[in-house]
């Protein structure tokens, strides 16, 4: 960490993310100038990327739920709730409108499964089936049998839910960056200690052979452009209405397939290779100096 403080200071480290998506020459300064393996450099890197990452998908949301006036009063509306062998019951008298903080109906429980014909909320909930009036779609049918287990006994007290969620809710943000900051650490640690092998690998195919520490360095550098276009993914995700649609229809395409739910998991993986070769091709014709000053040397002990 202390000799990663040092290169920040004489090779302007600070601007590592965005110097690593296009010079060549900045890969070769990474490989015979800095010091170090780069797990210090990934660290604050990490840190940097989970911390937005949390505020914008975690905190923010968090205090928005917290600080909204409508919502404790829906929740506190909602009737105690009892699903056994695909039957629901509720704790009051059907049928039982609830409102949302505007006076709007928004939630109708119903003793049978034939609700009004007209002038009704947008969610019946009858005694074995839930109908949701999706704008567009027309209204959506789903069986309670198929939702839950006709063995299982299910009880849900919405009002007491909420309760405990304002509770946690102030804290999870801090949970999240506390044990997810270690996690997201040690998976890119990993990632970065095969790529060193595979620098190691690819500069001798570029005859300018380097050690297990400088290829540890490059792979640190070579992840930065897959860390940083994930982070700003999640930026706009946040930030505008099309990215975040284009975001769920992704997530929930009606395809069983992982690459095609999770596009970018691949794609960082394909960049971070990438990258790894463009940092290992640039150490052949770049003339920057080792520490030393020795432009001739490059299988060095850094």
């Amino acid at each position: 960490m202390r000799g990663i403080a040092a290169s920040m200071r004489s090779h302007h480290l600070p601007w590592t993310p965005l110097l690593a998506f296009f010079k060549r020459d900045f890969y070769a300064e990474v490989a015979y100038q800095w010091t170090g393996t780069g797990i210090g450099y990934m660290f604050l890197l990490v840190c940097l990327s989970w911390l937005v990452t949390v505020t914008l998908t975690v905190a923010l949301p968090a205090v928005r739920i917290l600080s909204d006036q409508q919502l404790p009063k829906f929740c506190e509306q909602m009737p105690r709730i009892t699903i056994s062998q695909g039957q629901l019951s509720i704790d009051k008298q059907c049928p039982y409108t609830v409102y949302d903080g505007k006076g709007n109906a928004v939630v109708l429980f119903v003793a049978d499964d034939k609700p009004p014909n007209e002038g009704h909320p947008p969610i019946i909930v009858s005694k074995h089936a839930i109908e949701i009036d999706v704008p567009g779609a027309g209204l959506k049918t789903y069986q309670l049998a198929s939702l839950v287990p006709l063995k299982e006994n299910l009880k849900i007290d919405v009002g007491s839910m909420f309760s405990s969620a304002k509770r946690i809710l102030p804290w999870l943000p801090v949970i999240y960056l506390v044990v997810g900051t270690p996690i997201v650490f040690s998976l890119h640690v990993v990632q970065m200690l095969i790529y060193g092998l595979a620098a190691m690998f690819i500069a001798r195919l570029f005859q300018c052979p380097i050690t297990y520490k400088t290829g540890l360095r490059l792979a640190a550098v070579a992840i930065t452009p897959a860390i940083v276009a994930s982070t700003a993914i999640v930026v706009m995700i946040f930030l505008f209405f099309p990215v975040r649609l284009l975001h769920l229809l992704i997530l929930y395409a009606p395809v069983h397939s992982w690459a095609i739910h999770h596009p970018f998991a691949i794609v960082s993986t394909v960049m971070a290779i990438g990258y790894l070769v463009f940092a290992c091709s640039s150490l052949r014709t770049s003339a920057v100096p080792d520490r030393l000053g020795n432009q001739a040397t490059r299988a060095s002990d850094s």
